[in-house]
């Protein structure tokens, strides 16, 4: 069973691989999680995204060291909350069995809890089977209050690339600047464990970086629709990429030559043909099929499944949507707003790049003026057993929560890699593909049904460096997260037909940061 969620733009390249080798193997259901896709009431609407009330773009350009530029942020967000929330088409009215009628804002039902127990009735209607739950990113939001909610019906547990397990926005987005910054800090002292870098202040190097992204940034804007956030995203990662490419753009940076600059820049960004099987193709999808990636794929329809779709998918609208549910003590007051973030941009600058505040911002602001709160339950169960993955300089989510989720699973097992990406299906660790990388400890907890490995294993990763020369050391063919390189039927083939198993994947590829949750029940 797939469930596609938190993103409407969901990567599905893990889907169709699985689903198209094992079509006879296996009954493929699927379904939107609630307000994605073809669900209704739809996240996805005007009143709700940002962009509706930003033309300009200037929630993508915010300035920390500016208060004018983060209050015209704080307004555009709380006039987009208050909008949304008000919306018509979410008041819903239900009758009870006497006659009486009620009425409820889609809003308060449709965040994560609500999908734990869609999963539920699933699992349900299928017999009294117990679910093996596997969640990468906001998939262990996900699997990881399915288990606490319902632990007695889950029997395996693996939780990859873990969120706080607790709702605090305020902790959550302290934890995400800190780890970000931190991971910022690594790279460029990790030029200093050896001679990859080619360059011996590479400090130096990423602030006159930023110095010419922000001297340039209408242009940006106006000409590629990058922020100036984003571009020093795709700079971090150019510069890190190995020792030619880091003079290149090091050299850009000391000439102020913007225009090489741009023309990187845009080479990097420009879309590539990642070759998949169309939507339409009826030996992996049907005609009930799901909402899935549209991005990725030319061949679907441009108002599948909604007029302007295509356009309104490229939006954090879900994501927002989830967050101002999940998530508590949002802030109240502008002044707090702003100098919540302008100070955690103080504290965590990223090497003057700003970079550390991109994810916060969103989160915060999701939950500014967010009218009624639909808090989760702290995640955690002292009784299931089960592996805790993470990786130290997780991009997306930090290794601080990895930590947090093993707190609260206090009979699970943690394991660590020193990778520096998003899952362990995306890790460099030594021996990756010779089959002796972190992610096969967790393979074959699946496959035999019992954890091998002592709580606390750390798998070692090929050099100190970034992720892209630990690419060149374990001479894999790609970093991003595009490919699952373990397949998910290698994972789960020992178990029968009528075991019931349950995968969550909240896949961030790196730097695009779109996401992807699904489950899947082989029958």
């Amino acid at each position: 069973m797939f469930v596609f969620c938190f993103w409407v733009q969901n990567h599905v390249v893990s889907v169709f691989q699985f689903i198209t080798p094992h079509a006879g193997t296996y009954n493929v259901i699927s379904f939107d999680q609630r307000g994605m896709g073809r669900s209704e009431p739809t996240f996805v609407v005007d009143e709700c995204m940002k962009e509706t009330y930003d033309p300009e773009l200037l929630t993508l350009q915010v300035n920390y060291l500016d208060e004018q530029s983060v209050r015209t942020a704080s307004g555009i967000y709380k006039k987009r909350n208050l909008e949304c929330w008000a919306r018509k088409d979410f008041l819903l009215n239900a009758t009870a069995r006497d006659g009486t009628t009620k009425t409820y804002n889609f809003l308060q039902y449709s965040g994560t809890r609500q999908l734990a127990e869609d999963i539920e009735r699933v699992r349900r209607l299928f017999g009294d089977q117990k679910l093996s739950v596997y969640g990468i990113s906001y998939g262990t939001t996900v699997m990881g209050t399915y288990a606490t909610v319902f632990p007695k019906h889950v029997n395996l547990l693996v939780l990859d690339g873990n969120t706080c397990p607790d709702n605090d926005i305020v902790d959550w987005i302290e934890v995400l600047a800190r780890s970000m910054n931190q991971r910022i800090d690594y790279f460029i002292a990790s030029c200093e464990f050896g001679t990859q870098c080619g360059r011996t202040n590479m400090r130096s190097c990423v602030n006159k970086l930023n110095n010419l992204v922000q001297a340039n940034a209408k242009d940006l804007m106006d000409t590629l629709t990058v922020s100036p956030g984003m571009a020093m995203l795709f700079s971090t990662i150019i510069v890190f990429s190995d020792e030619q490419m880091t003079t290149t753009l090091c050299d850009i940076a000391e000439d102020e030559d913007y225009t090489r600059f741009k023309e990187l820049l845009q080479a990097l960004i420009e879309p590539e043909d990642v070759g998949l099987k169309s939507l339409e193709d009826p030996d992996v999808d049907s005609d009930s099929k799901p909402t899935s990636n549209i991005l990725y794929y030319p061949q679907s329809k441009e108002n599948w499944p909604f007029p302007d779709y295509k356009l309104k998918a490229l939006g954090s609208v879900c994501q927002d949507m989830i967050f101002g549910q999940d998530k508590t003590f949002g802030p109240y007051d502008e002044d707090l707003y702003v100098k919540t973030l302008m100070d955690l941009n103080q504290k965590y600058p990223g090497a003057g790049t700003q970079i550390p505040m991109q994810s916060p911002q969103q989160w915060y602001s999701a939950t500014y003026y967010w009218p009624e709160a639909t808090p989760l339950s702290p995640i955690g169960n002292s009784h299931l057993t089960g592996i805790i993955a993470g990786q130290v300089y997780d991009p997306a989510t930090p290794y601080i929560c990895t930590q947090k989720m093993r707190e609260n699973f206090k009979s699970a097992t943690l394991l660590t890699s020193r990778s520096v990406n998003h899952g362990l299906n995306s890790a460099f660790d030594q021996g990756m593909r010779g089959g002796n990388g972190c992610i096969t400890h967790y393979q074959r907890y699946f496959q035999q049904g019992y954890i091998d490995v002592p709580d606390g294993t750390v798998c070692e990763v090929c050099v100190h460096i970034s992720f892209v020369l630990q690419r060149h050391c374990c001479e894999l063919l790609t970093y991003c997260n595009f490919s699952f390189r373990v397949t998910l039927s290698e994972m789960f083939a020992p178990l029968t037909k009528s075991s019931l198993a349950g995968v969550a994947l909240g896949s961030t590829s790196f730097p695009t940061t779109m996401t992807l949750c699904l489950m899947i029940h082989p029958f």
